[in-house]
């Protein structure tokens, strides 16, 4: 009774109310039968309403089907789910978001569940072309905007032009809106992946200086600091992730923090690293171990 935030069930409420309305009338005697005029004109108004009902209501219910067999039915076999995407997004209207955020949410689910290969890039193409459309659609959008460019950086390490892609969405997005820090820290991670770390590092520094208190932000740019080679500014800000409740301390979060010093080739400051993180797992021999040769090394 209370469900009125869509319109099919708004609208259905309605009916409900005036059935039950019209039951509880009793119809004025009728006199005479429908002239033939009449009966034209009635068969005339269904004629009418049935394109109507087509395009308003049977559509939409159709694309909304298709949808839910893609990400529900065929989400174990994504060529059936492009598919269904296609025939969704065929009978949606052009200006359909919600379906392409869907789609776009769906590809990266396969993107993790079975990586980028013969199978999944058919429908990474078809969510990038879809998003573009979105962006034509609504240009204001942002999240359309950053929705996309993530699409690109997922898919970075196969497409040489993804990256450039993703900066040329992320710098129409920053003219749009100047303002949203979002924008920045994506920047920063397009600019990490093409190995510029200076470029990467004032993105994430103008990100933090929009919001401080988003906390992954500062885990990036001690990221970026510590490929700089500049570990001291790097363990500030992981210190400030960590402040802002970013588990840097986990273990997939210490195996991408052991591969950053790595990357970085800054000896002393991975030994430091690596004494810290010995000290709060005492029992991790393989990090020990690794510890102890680094030391013999240096």
């Amino acid at each position: 009774m209370f469900v009125f935030d869509t319109l099919n069930s708004y609208l259905l409420w309605i009916v409900v109310i005036g059935f039950a309305s019209c039951a509880l009338c009793q119809p004025p005697p009728r006199n005479n039968s429908p002239t033939l005029a009449a009966r034209w004109l009635a068969w005339a108004a269904v004629f009418m309403l049935l394109p109507v009902i087509y395009f308003f209501n049977l559509r939409p219910a159709l694309a909304n089907y298709f949808t839910v067999q893609a990400v529900v039915t065929h989400k174990t076999d994504p060529a059936s789910s492009l598919l269904a995407f296609q025939h969704a997004l065929d009978l949606s209207p052009p200006g359909n978001q919600e379906l392409r955020f869907i789609l776009v949410q769906h590809t990266r689910d396969q993107i993790a569940l079975r990586g980028i290969n013969d199978e999944t890039i058919p429908l990474i193409s078809f969510a990038s072309q879809e998003m573009q459309k979105s962006l034509g659609a609504a240009p204001h959008n942002i999240q359309n905007y950053l929705l996309l460019a993530e699409l690109y950086l997922t898919i970075n390490h196969v497409d040489p032009q993804a990256l450039s892609l993703a900066e040329i969405v992320m710098q129409q997005a920053q003219q749009r809106a100047p303002a949203r820090y979002q924008i920045y820290t994506l920047l920063g991670r397009i600019a990490m992946s093409q190995g510029d770390y200076q470029k990467g590092i004032k993105a994430f520094e103008q990100a933090i200086a929009l919001n401080d208190q988003f906390a992954e932000t500062h885990w990036n740019l001690g990221i970026a600091y510590i490929l700089s080679r500049n570990a001291a500014a790097g363990t500030h800000a992981l210190e400030r992730a960590q402040e802002l409740g970013y588990d840097i301390y986990s273990q997939p979060n210490i195996i991408k923090l052991l591969q950053a010093y790595r990357d970085s080739q800054d000896i002393s400051a991975t030994i430091a690293f690596l004494r810290n993180i010995t000290q709060r797992l005492a029992d991790n021999s393989e990090l020990a171990a690794l510890l102890a040769e680094l030391e013999a090394v240096e």
